[in-house]
């Protein structure tokens, strides 16, 4: 004869809550349910459904263990990337701070020697107008006198 338990006792006896067992009724627990005076009951057969799960759970814990450790040293592995990466930007970083730093001391120079340049030029452009000034200067003696407005 079959023998039917509680609901509340076949949860304590797996180890799980009343309500874990009762989400089960719907799907795989169905076949082992009976009601008895109002109140449901499950077959003690359900406990071959679940030492059937858990004959394969080592094989999904075993197979969660090297996904996990996959995953860990893969994390590992991005880590290092990263930590590369930030050090080449912090690099990079540095370079263009040292780049900047060489191209306002360059446009300073060029600069300074622009406007040394310009200052011999006006100079240069200063004796000219002089001398050219002297050359129409060149004129005859009545020419100089009697000047020409």
């Amino acid at each position: 004869m079959d023998k039917y338990i509680s609901i509340k006792e076949f949860a304590r006896q797996i180890g799980v809550s009343s309500q874990a067992v009762y989400q089960r009724l719907d799907k795989d627990l169905k076949p082992f349910l009976k009601v008895i005076n109002n109140k449901k009951k499950l077959d003690i057969q359900a406990f071959k459904l679940l030492n059937l799960e858990n004959t394969e759970q080592p094989e999904i814990k075993e197979n969660d263990k090297q996904l996990t450790s996959s995953l860990q040293e893969t994390l590992k592995i991005l880590s290092r990337q990263l930590e590369a990466k930030d050090q080449q930007i912090a690099d990079l970083n540095e370079r263009l701070k040292e780049a900047q730093e060489l191209n306002k001391n360059s446009q300073i120079l060029l600069g300074n020697e622009q406007s040394r340049t310009n200052s011999v030029l006006q100079i240069g452009d200063v004796a000219k107008d002089r001398y050219v000034n002297k050359v129409s200067e060149k004129r005859g003696f009545f020419a100089r006198i009697f000047k020409k407005k």
